[in-house]
């Protein structure tokens, strides 16, 4: 019998959350600016990567934007409801009880 070790058993597991996530039907409306209370959410520099899932886990999608600068990850806690997110500021991923990043090259 042939043993499949953890770490693929890992990655078969994540597949199938993330082919589950993209078999939602998502439904794009027109472009609008996310506010972090009464302004646009902006990064110091360009090059952002949004994506929304529950982060936090209290049902509902949450806003997590990679930043090229410095690699790091903002996390905008929704306050409202998923038809109608509010954003009151972020916090930076943690690793190690400090501001977690990718190093940039």
């Amino acid at each position: 019998m042939t043993r499949i070790p953890a770490i693929a058993l890992s990655l078969l597991w994540l597949g199938a959350l993330a082919a589950e996530e993209a078999a939602q039907t998502i439904r794009l409306g027109r472009a609008t600016k996310v506010h972090d209370g009464k302004e646009p959410i902006d990064v110091s520099i360009g090059h952002a990567t949004p994506y929304v899932i529950d982060w936090n886990r209290d049902g509902k999608k949450d806003l997590l934007v990679g930043q090229f600068d410095e690699g790091k990850l903002r996390i905008y806690l929704n306050q409202g409801r998923d038809g109608a997110p509010e954003f009151k500021g972020f916090s930076y991923m943690q690793a190690g009880g400090k501001d977690a990043s990718v190093p940039v090259t």
